[in-house]
């Protein structure tokens, strides 16, 4: 009787250990938490979601957020398509779209989920899933493709031999010098934002100099 009772014990207690280790996950975590109803409410929330969202609480997101798909979404049509997919394919990976803060800023967010069913009935119980916030990575994008515009209009007049627009005095070996702060400055995105700024210096001050006809 005793070993019964001690076997109580100790699955009591691996089971009071293992709450703990996920309770300080879901504190902890820097990603974004999340658990909602199929009808667009939260269960529950960490604090990292309230952080990214500009909430106060987890609790203080819960209350204000009761219709995500109208009060969160800037697109109310990426919660259809949100639930369209993990209900068809089970998981999302890498959903992307542009969602409204509390006070109505506007961020970018990747979304990982899977959905959550009642294993007798099969009716969605749930989605679960977490959140990152992917504004500055979508702007470094912006950038580059502005700049890859830029440089593909560019990088044609100098190997056309010039333009009046330039003065007619293009030469290819600055068209090869603004090639290279170019590609420097994509590289460097995934690098961080000071070698990034200085790349794209770089590049720009080529770039005007090219566009000035000047060299």
């Amino acid at each position: 009787m005793n070993d019964q009772a001690n076997t109580n014990e100790e699955a009591l207690e691996a089971l009071r250990q293992a709450e703990q280790r996920y309770r300080s996950i879901f504190e902890n975590c820097l990603e974004g938490i999340f658990q909602t109803t199929p009808d667009g409410k939260y269960l529950c929330a960490n604090p990292a979601l309230a952080r990214i969202y500009g909430y106060e609480s987890a609790d203080d997101l819960i209350a204000a957020l009761t219709d995500i798909g109208t009060q969160l979404y800037v697109e109310p049509a990426r919660r259809t398509e949100f639930i369209r997919l993990v209900r068809e394919e089970g998981k999302v990976i890498d959903f992307e779209s542009q969602v409204y803060r509390r006070d109505r800023g506007v961020i970018w967010i990747s979304e990982n989920a899977r959905v959550v069913r009642d294993e007798v009935s099969g009716e969605v119980l749930y989605y679960e899933g977490m959140v990152q916030d992917i504004t500055r990575r979508k702007a470094a994008e912006t950038e580059r493709d502005q700049a890859n515009a830029r440089l593909s209009v560019q990088y044609a007049v100098a190997l056309s031999g010039g333009s009046p627009a330039f003065g007619g005095c293009v030469k290819k070996d600055c068209a090869g010098d603004l090639r290279k702060h170019a590609l420097g400055f994509w590289g460097a995105l995934a690098s961080g934002y000071d070698s990034e700024r200085a790349a794209l210096r770089g590049y720009l001050e080529c770039s005007e100099i090219f566009s000035a006809g000047i060299c």
